[in-house]
């Protein structure tokens, strides 16, 4: 990190370059006009080329080696970057002892490396969004920054380990509503893109499918982003963009990143009030054990008073989570909040109480600042105590309603930079 506590920006006046993969493409076609040649030799040419098959077998080992020495050294698959997996491997098996075990032998393998080494950035990216499931977001805040720092000094060589740190970086920066953070980091994001386009090569058919992925990603965080600020008219404005880029993906990326674009389709339709509109979006979802899944149909289940199938969502979904962590983090507020509604609205008026403390507890654990729907969601609930004559609880919901005008809530500000249309 800089001095600023913030992720350094990208030097525009150096052009962004492609990794480049024609060394290995070469070795590849020689190889192959090796095999050819020798094939040739033995059915019909009457060539002496005894010496071929050795030929042959030095080229395979040299592809071979350079596939290996990218796999094991460059990317650690077998040694340091197996470390930084084996903590979520640990916990998807249930074993959180070994887990933190786990987390402990990678950090260290990671701090082995010098402060500016790719790989330590590699690991700790990895290990950031393990401890920020776990609910560790102070952390994952010290991770994530050191990774941005490391990954923005060899941005041109490793563009897209940047735009992987740069993107989950700013998730994690909109799960604790730094949104104005979360606006700067997404610039970085924004500013690869254009780079790529303009840099050596930008006309290639290679960096523009690598730009249509990063723009596409960019526009969908954007809807997120910007839905959950409320402000709908730039988050509609982003969701048009991604329409436009998400078909001209490859088969391969439109699977990948297609849930997750029809999900945000959902999201903002459900933000609009077009809840019909998002049921529909719902209904093409591939994946339907997905958390973003079963968040969006809960709140459709509890906008059609379903209360009893909301709860069965909102359970699923931290089943889900559980698995990876923690269910007391910033990201599962709401979640937590709408648990407890689906839980009233059935009736279990001391459970959906005891929720809603849980959602109260995140909010002051993490310091997570005031926003609307917070606030109309105490006043709720607030009511809901003084009609059931609950005095301990209506005291402690006044009291934080006292608090809220004095607490900085945040406006809506947004980046010209990151606004699609003109202003």
């Amino acid at each position: 990190m800089g001095d600023s506590g913030r992720p350094r920006d990208i030097d525009i006046s150096k052009p962004g370059r492609r990794q480049s993969k024609t060394g290995w493409l070469w070795l590849l076609a020689t190889l192959l006009v090796a095999v050819f040649l020798y094939v040739a030799n033995q059915g019909r040419l009457n060539w002496h080329l005894n010496w071929m098959p050795l030929v042959i077998l030095g080229l395979f080992l040299l592809v071979a080696g350079w596939f290996a020495w990218i796999l094991i050294v460059r990317r650690g698959i077998l040694t340091w970057g197996r470390l930084a997996r084996a903590p979520a491997r640990a916990l998807a098996r249930g074993d959180r002892a070994e887990a933190e075990r786990a987390l402990s032998a990678a950090l260290e393998r990671a701090r082995r490396f010098s402060p500016h080494d790719h790989r330590r950035g590699l690991m700790l990216l990895e290990l950031a969004t393990y401890v920020k499931n776990q609910g560790r977001y102070a952390d994952a805040k010290a991770f994530f920054e050191e990774c941005v720092d490391i990954m923005a000094r060899r941005w041109q060589a490793n563009s897209m380990d940047y735009f992987v740190a740069l993107n989950n970086y700013a998730v994690y920066l909109i799960d604790i509503c730094d949104f104005m953070a979360a606006q700067n980091t997404m610039e970085k994001v924004l500013d690869l893109a254009l780079l790529w386009k303009k840099g050596p090569g930008g006309e290639d058919a290679g960096i523009e499918d690598y730009v249509r992925v990063v723009e596409s990603c960019l526009h969908l965080n954007l809807v997120f982003l910007f839905v959950r600020m409320d402000a709908l008219e730039e988050a509609a404005d982003h969701l048009e963009e991604a329409d436009a880029l998400v078909p001209k993906l490859s088969k391969r990326q439109r699977t990948v990143l297609g849930d997750h674009h029809r999900g945000m389709r959902a999201l903002l339709a459900h933000a609009e009030g077009r809840y019909a509109d998002a049921a529909d979006a719902l209904r093409a979802v591939t994946n339907r054990d997905s958390p973003q899944y079963l968040h969006i149909r809960a709140r459709l289940h509890l906008v059609a008073g379903e209360y009893s199938e909301a709860e069965q969502d909102l359970r699923k979904l931290f089943d889900l989570e559980g698995k990876i962590g923690s269910a007391h983090r910033p990201d599962l507020r709401d979640h937590v909040v709408e648990l407890a509604e689906s839980l009233f609205g059935q009736g279990k008026v001391d459970d959906a109480f005891a929720t809603l403390q849980e959602a109260r507890s995140i909010v002051a654990d993490f310091a997570l600042p005031v926003d609307a729907s917070w606030r109309n969601a105490l006043t709720r609930w607030r009511q809901r105590a003084e009609e059931l004559g609950q005095t301990d609880t209506l005291a402690s919901l006044e009291a934080d309603l006292q608090q809220l005008p004095t607490a900085l809530e945040q406006g809506i500000t947004i980046s010209t930079r990151l606004r699609v249309r003109a202003l």
